[in-house]
């Protein structure tokens, strides 16, 4: 038997915007997190995987100041974004943007909109069975209340581990 303190945080609203931009423009993501002192990253690491870690990936990140952060993000680069959340002790979960059963993807279809709003709701326990020097000792999951609409599911979904999603470099999205 599993034994785990948990916390759990909850986000209550978010909503898509539909306001029309320019290809070559800039989107204002809107994010409302349950995670002070955190950093948000919005991460494209599409072209990275393209040319074979030849180009850069993309990062825009932010510290979370009472419960938001907002960061500007060019539109072309929002197809196949990602979300990361940073805690310092409890980790860098990627962002379940959208769950179907026990599979989830972290990769949006990105948006022509100007502006953007996203909830994120956090979890947090920590696992009482690994060595408190240990990694995977405190751990987070990290999800869209509600979820988004994401980039080619059939090849973007991944095994939930314990409710949430991680990776070990840059989430990819095929």
């Amino acid at each position: 038997m599993r034994r785990a303190l948990t916390i759990v945080a909850f986000t209550a609203f978010t909503t898509l915007g539909t306001v029309p931009a320019t290809a070559g423009g800039t989107t204002t993501i809107s994010v409302s997190v349950d995670c002070p002192g955190c950093t948000v990253s919005a991460v494209n690491a599409t072209s990275y995987y393209r040319s074979g870690g030849h180009q850069d990936t993309y990062y825009s990140s932010a510290h979370v100041r009472n419960g938001r952060v907002v960061p500007r993000v060019p539109t072309s680069k929002t197809r196949g974004m990602a979300f990361e959340v940073l805690d310092l002790t409890y980790g860098r979960p990627t962002v379940v943007l959208k769950r179907v059963g026990n599979r989830g993807s972290w990769c949006w279809a990105g948006t022509r909109a100007r502006n953007v709003t996203l909830g994120i709701s956090t979890k947090r326990w920590i696992n009482t069975w690994i060595p408190e020097a240990a990694p995977e000792h405190y751990q987070m999951a990290a999800w869209a209340t509600p979820p988004m609409k994401t980039y080619h599911d059939e090849r973007n979904m991944y095994r939930l581990r314990e409710g949430g999603l991680s990776n070990q470099n840059h989430p990819r999205c095929r």
